[in-house]
């Protein structure tokens, strides 16, 4: 009987991990989208003819950011930092 109870135990831990893991992939998929959303916005704002250079560099320099930031996010998610 005791090593019945000790599968559900090892059963539950499992679950439990996998739960977590699913819960970080989650968030992680989450904050992909907003930075996606966010580049998407700056892309658009860039293509503003009345924008001057000054402006234009400074979206550019965010979406730079961005775009790196998007990438660490995308080596998270795919399992790399997660197991």
């Amino acid at each position: 009987m005791k090593e019945g109870k000790m599968d559900q135990v090892n059963q539950l831990s499992v679950l439990r991990q996998h739960l977590e893991w699913s819960k970080e992939r989650a968030r992680l998929l989450e904050e992909i989208e907003n930075t996606l959303v966010e580049m998407r916005e700056l892309a658009e704002e860039a293509m503003n003819p009345q924008l001057d250079e000054e402006d234009r560099q400074e979206l550019n320099e965010r979406f730079i950011k961005l775009e790196s930031q998007l990438i660490e996010l995308q080596k998270e998610a795919t399992g790399a930092n997660l197991h």
